[in-house]
C-alpha cells in the first residue's frame, strides 16, 4: 500500500493573498476540512515513488474554503500571490496516516487502482481511474486497448481485497 494519497491539483489562484485553486479528486470535497493544520506534500506529476514524494515540498495547511467545485487552499507564510505561482499544476498529497477514517466497505480510490479485476476467475483487465458522478461510482477498467466500466454496485462488484490488489465481479451480458 502507498504511503501517501493524492487528493487534488493546483489549478489556479484565487485574489492576491496566496490561496491556491485545487481541483479535488475526491466526491466529497468536505473531507477537505480536516486538513487544516496538516502537511502536505507539493508534487510535479501524478505518479510517483513514495521516495520521490517525500522530496517534494512539504508544507502546512492554514485555511480552506470552498468554491463551487474548487478548494480553496491557503499555506501558512505564503501570503502573497506572487509567492504561490509556483504550484501550479503541482500534485497534492497527504500521507495514509492524515486520511480520513473509512466505514466498511469503503475504500481509498489510491488503494483501487492498479488491481486486478476478475470475472469468474477470467482477468478482464486492471482499474485504471475510479470515476464520479451524482449517482454513482464506476471502476474504469483498461483490458488491452479499450476501457470496461463497472457500475460499483454490489450486484457487480463481489469481493474487494486490498491487500491482494484483486476485485471479483460478476458482470453481466454486453459489458464487455
Amino acid at each position: 500500500m502507498n504511503a501517501f494519497f493524492r487528493i487534488g491539483e493546483i489549478t489556479s489562484f484565487h485574489g492576491l493573498a496566496g490561496y491556491c485553486k485545487v481541483l479535488p479528486i475526491d466526491y466529497d470535497k468536505n473531507r477537505f476540512s480536516d486538513l487544516i493544520n496538516k502537511y502536505v506534500y507539493l508534487v510535479d506529476k501524478i505518479i510517483t515513488s513514495d521516495d520521490e514524494i517525500k522530496k517534494s515540498l512539504y508544507i502546512q495547511i492554514e485555511n480552506i474554503k470552498f468554491l463551487n467545485k474548487f478548494i480553496l487552499i491557503k499555506f501558512f507564510k505564503f501570503d502573497k500571490l506572487e509567492q504561490v505561482v509556483s504550484f501550479k499544476n503541482k500534485h497534492i498529497f497527504i500521507n495514509r496516516s492524515d486520511a480520513i477514517v473509512l466505514f466498511e466497505n469503503e475504500y481509498y480510490i489510491q488503494d483501487l487502482i492498479g488491481a486486478k479485476v476478475y470475472d469468474n476467475d477470467t482477468l478482464i483487465g486492471i482499474v485504471d481511474d475510479v470515476i464520479f458522478n451524482k449517482k454513482q461510482q464506476i471502476l474504469s477498467v483498461r483490458n488491452n486497448d479499450k476501457n470496461i466500466y463497472i457500475p460499483m454496485f454490489d450486484e457487480f462488484i463481489k469481493k474487494i481485497s486490498i491487500n491482494e490488489k484483486t476485485i471479483m465481479v460478476s458482470l453481466i451480458e454486453g459489458m464487455l
